[in-house]
């Protein structure tokens, strides 16, 4: 069931989970922003914990969801129709959100998640046991912001990466199959 729904990942045609999964990951980026300014209005004042966390758990099924998108589904006609007009112009003016991406996929990026999340988690419980500082909540979700942003920037850039392998650099070429006339009229 679960291979098969990822086998129609990003194909809405396919099946009613298809077309979820679809949809979630190209909400990513409005989730992040709002869960952003959820999460900033927190660290200012105390909203309940029951908030926190769910909007934790928004967030982190977002990002997995968008994550599997970029990596294990196919393109979709929607990724393709967000790829903006300016697209090169944009991919080097954003070159460190594309380096940050790249960044992501290393060791060195775990642990930076790591020290922005657990550090001032303990600084908390070291200094502030009777008060909660939710302010020093600040860096952690920033930087899961920044992932979701590079992640979103980077799936839609693509082609003009900078830091992406090219085929003529020593990749290895992939051959794009013929297209599937699906729903289509021939003469």
């Amino acid at each position: 069931m679960i291979g098969a729904i990822f086998d129609t990942f990003g194909d809405p045609d396919r099946n009613a989970a298809s077309r979820a999964l679809t949809w979630l990951a190209h909400v990513a980026m409005p989730v992040a922003v709002v869960m952003l300014v959820i999460n900033a209005i927190d660290w200012f004042y105390d909203i309940p914990d029951w908030i926190g966390l769910t909007i934790a758990v928004i967030q982190f099924v977002v990002i997995v969801i968008a994550a599997l998108h970029q990596d294990i589904g196919r393109i979709c006609v929607r990724c393709m129709q967000e790829v903006p007009a300016d697209a090169p112009v944009r991919a080097q003016r954003r070159r460190w959100l594309l380096r940050f991406w790249h960044f992501s996929m290393t060791r060195g990026y775990w642990l930076a998640l790591a020290c922005v999340i657990f550090v001032p988690a303990a600084i908390q419980v070291l200094f502030f046991e009777t008060t909660r500082a939710t302010w020093m909540n600040a860096p952690g979700d920033l930087f899961v912001f920044a992932y979701i942003w590079a992640l979103w920037s980077h799936h839609r850039l693509t082609p003009w990466c900078p830091y992406c392998r090219r085929w003529d650099d020593g990749g290895a070429h992939e051959p794009s199959p013929d297209p599937v006339p699906e729903g289509t009229k021939s003469r």
